[in-house]
């Protein structure tokens, strides 16, 4: 215990105390002076630290061998022996992220969103070019080959070009043709989105999209017409703004800067899945503050878990998938199955309703964190 180095007088206000108090009965502030020597005030830093670094040895054990034990004891009163649910929620929040931004690479991310990725460059796509008299007709290969009645089942992808011509030799079929390769970039449709004056969905190319962010010689405009987007909305050009503006800058930096907005999120995140608790055991007769309570011990195990399989990731990159796999169905069971045994001993209702209610409040809880994610990262994007 932090021996009090006890004066005369209250430093605050100024009350006569007697030596037998620790706090002023006035102001409440407590009886020492602060003036000490830098031996006196390394060893009340270093009793501090062992006071924490004690009260959360204490529930460690609890934490990860008996779930609901620490919620129960501190909705019961017992709160001294134990760590804050709070700190101990932003401790494991603070552990997880740290964790997260030292074993994912944000470059190798940075690369698989690039151009130097090879999922994001043009294929390759032969076209078949017919020649009549008057027009000039674009087919692909399968179009081409049941326009002739040649049957192509069995025939691989990459072969159709090289069986098509041979048939048309071998058929002598009398038809003037060419087959070109043409760079073909992907298309995503988005509906809802953007709607343009036809009431019609927009679509985008993804890859001609990277291959003009970069380019300093576009305007919004000119590079919404470059991935071929046609409206021309305040909030188009406002977004293809921050698109290039991101573009133009560090990628892994704005990957970063949406990491660091996460734990903010959480915490706004968190009172809401409360609030389902309060709903799902509304007859419980519980306080709101208890679910509350509930929900940060059971997030901060959710953190442990993720960052115990973030760690195995981190170690294990060269191991088999197999090994990861397993690594990864064992560990969500034992999240499951702490998850289960916790609901159980705090709510304390019967096995089968417990596992009814849990599978409803997961369904919540992920449509929630997708909802709450979307809206980090809008916002990330457009505030970077």
């Amino acid at each position: 215990m932090k021996k009090l180095r006890k004066g005369a007088n209250c430093l605050n206000c100024g009350l006569a105390l007697d030596k037998k108090y620790n706090y002023c009965p006035q102001c409440g502030q407590e009886n020492t002076n602060n003036k000490a020597s830098v031996r006196v005030l390394v060893w009340d830093t270093v009793l501090s630290y062992f006071s924490f670094d004690m009260m959360f040895g204490r529930s460690l054990l609890p934490f990860l061998f008996k779930p609901g034990y620490l919620t129960t004891a501190f909705l019961e009163g017992s709160r001294v022996g134990h760590i804050h649910p709070v700190r101990l929620y932003l401790l494991t929040n603070f552990l997880f992220f740290l964790i997260f931004t030292k074993t994912i690479d944000l470059r190798n991310v940075e690369n698989t969103l690039s151009l130097d990725n090879q999922d994001n460059k043009p294929q390759l796509v032969t076209t078949a070019f017919i020649y009549n008299e008057n027009d000039t007709t674009k087919l692909s290969l399968k179009e081409l080959a049941d326009s002739l009645g040649i049957d192509r089942k069995g025939i691989k992808k990459d072969s159709l070009a090289h069986f098509l011509v041979q048939e048309i030799k071998n058929r002598k079929i009398p038809i003037k043709y060419e087959l070109k390769n043409e760079q073909k970039d992907d298309i995503i449709s988005i509906n809802n989105l953007g709607i343009n004056n036809e009431g019609k969905g927009e679509s985008f190319s993804w890859q001609k999209m990277v291959r003009n962010v970069r380019r300093k010689d576009l305007s919004p405009s000119n590079f919404l017409d470059s991935i071929g987007w046609k409206t021309k909305s305040p909030r188009a050009l406002k977004t293809a703004e921050q698109a290039m503006k991101i573009g133009r800058n560090d990628l892994s930096m704005f990957i970063l800067n949406a990491i660091n907005n996460i734990p903010l999120m959480m915490i706004l995140m968190l009172p809401l899945i409360a609030f389902y608790l309060k709903i799902f055991y509304m007859f419980s007769k519980r306080l709101y503050i208890e679910h509350l309570i509930f929900t940060f011990h059971f997030q901060s195990f959710a953190y442990f878990i993720h960052g115990i399989f973030l760690l195995l990731f981190s170690l294990s990159k060269e191991a088999p998938q197999d090994t990861m796999g397993t690594a990864t169905i064992c560990l969500f069971f034992v999240w499951l199955l702490h998850t289960y045994v916790a609901f159980k001993k705090v709510y304390k209702q019967s096995w089968w309703f417990t596992a009814f209610k849990i599978f409803w409040l997961s369904i919540f809880y992920i449509t929630t964190l997708i909802l709450f994610l979307i809206g980090e990262m809008t916002y990330s994007f457009f505030t970077y």
